[in-house]
């Protein structure tokens, strides 16, 4: 008796286990007939049932997985995968769709014996290559990743556009602008309607004009500003007496106009070498005492390597007021760029700045109470920058800067000395017919040292030491204009930028709203 309830048991449970895979095959049968018909969330559910009927179903746990890729969960599909796997070692199919998972994971070691073993199989041998491909360009072997890329396209023509792209990419990393350009145009050929079209379109307009060694612009605006600033924002006693006016109180329309241009020198593989000269004249209705004049010698030094990206850029400015030298200042900027995923850059940034006033109570008019604010300022900076596609950005970031004044202190110079706090965020966005907009908010806190409290720079000594809180938003729309003749492009500028600054001394509080107009024109 007891041998024969065995043998019962037994064949009760096999045969619940085969009615539970039979329901399971029922309803993942089922899921794949909503997935087919684009109702992801609907397949998922029925997957889902799948799974609990039966949790060593192979193809149950591989179609979840594929689902769950397609909604993003990339954890969740490289799970289910894995077990469709190890349930069916000899599914290539799941081999296929894990090695993609964890590439989507930027996975690329784990990825790339999955897809290797899925390329064995002849019908999925295109994608497998296309997706090696991607993982071999990520880790910067440009050779390898190009024959995969020319294997997909040639097995199946579903993937040529996307291999084309990046097949561009791998030529512009190399340095070869022609076949960069070649392989971006037979993506818009292809599907001139799609987005990636959009992004290979905006890579040859791109690469055309770095093509020529050399750049040039012109360009015209108008702005009003509601507060028309010079210089330091702030109010103190002058050296002789009286009082500096750094913050106007005062709006006023001005004219815009700047020329300028740049030469590539140097236009290696990986190395990259431009310098350039900028002009700038602002000519005010009224207040024409800030009538500007500046004149900038910039230069900027690249490296890229199959990891990260690098360089320098120096600039050397001399600023005059009205027709009277008023500054000279350089600015030296080493950065770095590092990706930190297929959409996402890591940039860190150091500047030192040296601002060198003119002063002096000659008789050539040069404005003496300027010479206080000689100093020189250090900042670091953090970015992340996140790329949405088609020419779209979001971005965050960090700075720390400290102003460290080369004045005598008798002077009042060490009040303007200050450690300062910025975070900020932006996005630039493309819109239909290349039309693009521009916008972002930072929050700054100025902590300045304990001599602005002192009477030789407030002239109230029971006021607090400084601090600043100053909050900035800015926003541009950029307009492409009808072109007169082909070489020139022309392009209409508009916008608001605005800065509140709220100090503990009342002295240095402003808002200044500033709103413009202006028409370039770049060969």
């Amino acid at each position: 008796m007891k041998s024969a309830l065995v043998v019962v048991t037994a064949l009760l449970a096999l045969a619940a286990s085969a009615q539970g895979s039979v329901k399971s095959k029922m309803l993942y049968s089922r899921g794949v007939i909503e997935l087919n018909a684009g109702r992801a969330q609907a397949a998922l559910d029925l997957f889902n049932q799948a799974v609990a009927e039966d949790p060593s179903d192979g193809y149950a746990l591989y179609y979840r997985g594929v689902t769950r890729g397609q909604l993003g969960d990339h954890d969740g599909a490289i799970s289910d995968l894995t077990a469709a796997l190890n349930a069916q070692p000899t599914l290539k199919r799941a081999a296929l769709e894990l090695g993609i998972a964890l590439v989507q994971n930027e996975d690329y070691d784990d990825a790339i014996p999955l897809l290797e073993r899925a390329r064995e199989s002849p019908e999925l041998e295109a994608r497998a290559s296309f997706f090696l491909g991607v993982c071999r360009l990520r880790r910067g072997e440009y050779n390898r990743s190009r024959e995969l890329f020319e294997s997909a396209a040639a097995g199946d023509d579903k993937l040529a556009t996307s291999a084309h792209y990046y097949e561009g990419i791998i030529a512009y990393r190399q340095g070869d602008r022609p076949v960069a350009i070649e392989h971006f145009q037979a993506v818009v050929d292809k599907a001139p309607e799609s987005q990636i079209a959009g992004e290979a379109r905006k890579l040859i307009e791109a690469l055309q004009t770095t093509a020529r060694p050399w750049q040039l612009y012109a360009g015209t605006g108008f702005q009003w500003d509601s507060n028309v600033e010079l210089g330091p924002n702030s109010t103190v006693p002058a050296l002789g007496g009286g009082t500096a006016e750094f913050i106007s109180g005062k709006s006023d329309g001005r004219w815009l106009f700047n020329l300028g241009g740049s030469y590539r020198l140097l236009d290696w593989e990986r190395v990259t070498l431009v310098v350039g000269y900028d002009f700038y004249q602002s000519l005010h209705f009224q207040e024409t005492q800030f009538n500007i004049q500046n004149h900038a010698q910039v230069m900027d030094l690249g490296y890229s390597t199959n990891y990260f990206d690098m360089g320098v850029s120096a600039r050397h400015d001399f600023t005059l007021r009205e027709t009277d030298k008023f500054l000279q200042s350089g600015t030296v900027l080493p950065w770095v760029s590092v990706p930190t995923g297929e959409w996402a850059e890591t940039q860190a940034t150091f500047r030192f700045l040296v601002n060198d006033f003119f002063g002096g109570v000659e008789a050539d008019g040069n404005d003496a109470d300027f010479d206080l604010r000689d100093a020189y300022n250090y900042a670091g900076a953090l970015r992340e920058v996140f790329d949405l596609g088609a020419a779209r950005y979001l971005w965050l970031g960090y700075r720390f800067d400290q102003e460290d004044p080369v004045g005598d202190t008798d002077t009042g110079s060490q009040a303007f000395a200050y450690d300062g706090h910025q975070v900020e965020t932006g996005f630039s966005w493309t819109l239909p017919s290349a039309y693009g907009m521009e916008g972002g908010y930072s929050y700054r806190y100025e902590l300045y040292d304990n001599a602005s409290r002192e009477p030789t720079a407030t002239g109230d000594p029971t006021l607090p030491q400084r601090r600043d809180n100053i909050h900035g938003v800015y926003f541009l729309l950029h307009i492409p204009l009808p072109t007169f003749f082909d070489p020139v492009n022309f392009e209409m500028t508009c916008g608001v930028l605005s800065t509140f600054n709220n100090s503990n001394q009342t002295a240095f509080d402003y808002e200044r709203l500033v709103g413009l107009i202006s028409v370039t024109a770049r060969l």
